[in-house]
């Protein structure tokens, strides 16, 4: 099988901007969006009432009452900054699979030699919104009714966007791993168990009646094998002194958020 070790040449690193760091940083918008709303709707409230000619008794009283929540929204806010994590940029390529037509050319060492050519299925039409900006999603049945799908993309962050698309799509239930190990969860629907990893721009999801069957899947599939020189890309933290603050607040579970992430993507 030929893969693609082609990679683009490195660019000069440069220091990501708050845009870019808040853009990879859910919990750190959603903190600042909550330190900055309270007071301006206090703010909002008292000139009202002014303007109405009421009392600002009651606004005062309100203030104080919400003295409290602004100091826990501030510290929200501290420790979701620790945590925020540097993008991992610049995006590029990195290892693939050689294409052919729209297809994988070497389908048996992708998808194994148990899997037939006929029982091999283009898996951009059958799930639109999830592969749509894949460079080729196919996926493989075998006679045990497991299936293995395999989606290759320009960049590993439509990758990372596909694997959330799936996550959402199928409704996955019991999510556990990461994005070094991969990740293992419940298909609610369909009642079955998935193992989803990536590595790079290339996605596999393994899909079986129990978990141990999915686990056996990806072993065969022997991915390090297939994909030479293909790394989890790691983000480094924005305030790297910052961090052993995490350790220490790590008790306050809900603010820092789990030290082992779960999602997926």
């Amino acid at each position: 099988m030929k893969v693609s070790l082609a990679m683009n040449s490195p660019s000069q690193p440069s220091l990501p901007g708050v845009v870019d760091v808040l853009r990879v940083n859910e919990r750190l918008i959603i903190a600042l969006a909550m330190l900055a709303g309270l007071p301006f709707t206090l703010a909002v409230v008292g000139v009202m009432m002014r303007v109405c000619g009421a009392s600002l008794k009651p606004e005062v009283f309100a203030v104080g009452v919400a003295a409290a929540s602004i100091i826990a929204v501030v510290a929200l806010f501290v420790a979701q900054w620790v945590r925020a994590r540097i993008p991992v940029r610049p995006e590029e390529p990195g290892p693939g699979f050689a294409i052919q037509g729209g297809k994988f050319a070497d389908r048996e060492k992708v998808f194994g030699a148990d899997v037939p050519a006929f029982l091999i299925r283009d898996a951009k039409a059958v799930m639109p919104g999830v592969f749509d900006e894949a460079e080729v999603a196919e996926s493989g049945f075998t006679v045990n009714v497991e299936t293995m799908l395999v989606a290759q993309f320009p960049t590993p962050r439509e990758a990372r966007k596909a694997a959330l698309a799936y996550h959402r799509a199928f409704f996955l239930q019991n999510v556990t791993g990461d994005e070094a190990l991969g990740w293992k969860a419940r298909r609610s629907l369909q009642g079955d168990y998935v193992e989803m990893v990536r590595r790079g721009r290339v996605l596999f999801v393994w899909a079986c009646l129990s978990p141990e069957a999915c686990t056996e899947r990806r072993q065969q599939c022997d991915i390090e094998s297939l994909l030479p020189g293909c790394s989890v890309e790691k983000s480094a933290p924005h305030f790297s002194a910052l961090q052993p603050v995490t350790e220490t607040l790590s008790s306050l579970g809900w603010l820092l958020g789990r030290k082992e992430d779960r999602s997926i993507g």
